[in-house]
């Protein structure tokens, strides 16, 4: 994940920036992507669910401009998770929209979706999504804003939502801070619970990123989705403060 709202891309050489939206100035920012010869600037999102979309006609749409791509590529596919059934491709489209000239122009695309009847589905199945341009031409440059997924056969109005609804969303499968806040302890002490903010996507992988008092050692604790315990000191008494990285991502 290389950039805002779950992006990812397939190849690390894609580079990508937040930039001022010229398109919509109601909506501050859009994205903008930089192609490699060998990675061809392809956005990637999966999307939570594989049930969601199951027998389904979605529609996908974003405002895009570009003046070095003649056509964007879409790809769909159903992942059925660890220890589910075999991945389907339900689309893949090298050059499934023109683009007609340099300016900003909407694309959308209604696609009906293949039932998971009979389907095995597993942990982490979601629904994956690719878009971007068709060639790999190299330091090509796409904008992208507004780009919406939705259930149904016609494209609505961008949905906008708050900060706040963003930020609870994110935080099913990322977070990273300093849980708990300072705490004080005697050696060998221990901070037996704390509530994550907003219960996450499944139990996260947890790393331990900064211990302020470098005297401290401080035990990852376990951690399930909706909080940890066992956050133990086996060091001298003392104040500290950690970090942890939490990851739920797909």
């Amino acid at each position: 994940y290389q950039t805002a709202d779950r992006w990812k891309f397939g190849v690390t050489a894609i580079t990508s920036q937040v930039v001022a939206n010229d398109r919509d100035l109601s909506i501050p920012n859009m994205l903008k992507v930089t192609s490699n010869s060998s990675g061809y600037g392809i956005l990637v999102q999966n999307v939570e669910g594989v049930q969601q979309t199951s027998g389904q006609n979605i529609t996908l749409s974003f405002w895009a401009k570009t003046a070095n791509f003649s056509s964007f590529r879409l790809e769909m596919g159903q992942n059925f998770g660890t220890g589910g059934s075999a991945n389907v491709a339900v689309l893949n489209n090298t050059s499934y929209w023109s683009v007609p000239d340099t300016g900003w122009n909407k694309y959308t695309a209604t696609i009906a979706i293949p039932s998971i009847s009979g389907k095995t589905v597993g942990a982490g199945n979601h629904f994956i999504v690719n878009i971007g341009p068709n060639s790999g031409t190299n330091a090509g440059i796409t904008y992208y804003s507004e780009v919406q997924l939705e259930v149904g056969p016609v494209a609505t109005p961008f949905e906008h939502r708050s900060f706040g609804q963003e930020l609870a969303l994110c935080q099913r499968y990322y977070l990273e801070g300093r849980f708990p806040h300072l705490i004080s302890v005697g050696s060998g002490e221990t901070d037996n619970s704390t509530l994550l903010p907003n219960t996450m996507r499944a139990a996260p992988t947890v790393t331990l990123s900064t211990i302020v008092n470098a005297s401290m050692t401080v035990t990852t604790p376990t951690v399930n989705s909706f909080g940890w315990n066992g956050t133990t000191d086996n060091g001298a008494n003392g104040n500290y403060s950690f970090y942890f990285n939490c990851d739920a991502e797909l």
